[in-house]
């Protein structure tokens, strides 16, 4: 039997991968720094995108919320999410730990990321995803 309803006429082309990444215990930290830490998430993020071969300028459904951050790419580039773009982000990430200490601040950015491929509703929407 054929699947009907909307999810029957979903297939590959309908899918993205995207990464999302927010900032370890960025809300529990009562830091004042913490929005440099925010300000500085979209730049890491690109920085590693680019040590890893991908575009940052190119992602698909870019968005920042607080200490968070969400970006969706082309599904076949989902290899490229998980490596080398996680040991890339890790290797920026250490360099940045370098930079900040040797300014003798505390300050540390530690991220979790999370990598998700599936369908977005509402893609072709002016609007943008739903």
């Amino acid at each position: 039997m054929a699947a009907t309803g909307p999810r029957a006429s979903m297939d590959l082309a309908d899918y993205h991968a995207f990464i999302a990444a927010d900032i370890k215990d960025f809300t529990s930290n009562i830091d004042t720094d913490n929005g440099l830490l925010a300000c500085r998430l979209p730049q890491v993020l690109s920085e590693a995108f680019a040590r890893s071969g991908l575009d940052f300028s190119r992602v698909r459904f870019p968005g920042q919320a607080g200490d968070g951050y969400v970006a969706g790419i082309d599904y076949h580039k989902l290899p490229h999410l998980i490596h080398p773009l996680l040991d890339c982000l890790q290797d920026v990430l250490a360099e940045l730990d370098a930079e900040v200490r040797a300014r003798d601040r505390g300050l540390r950015m530690r991220l979790r990321a999370s990598i998700h491929l599936g369908p977005l509703h509402g893609d072709g929407a002016p609007a943008g995803p739903g």
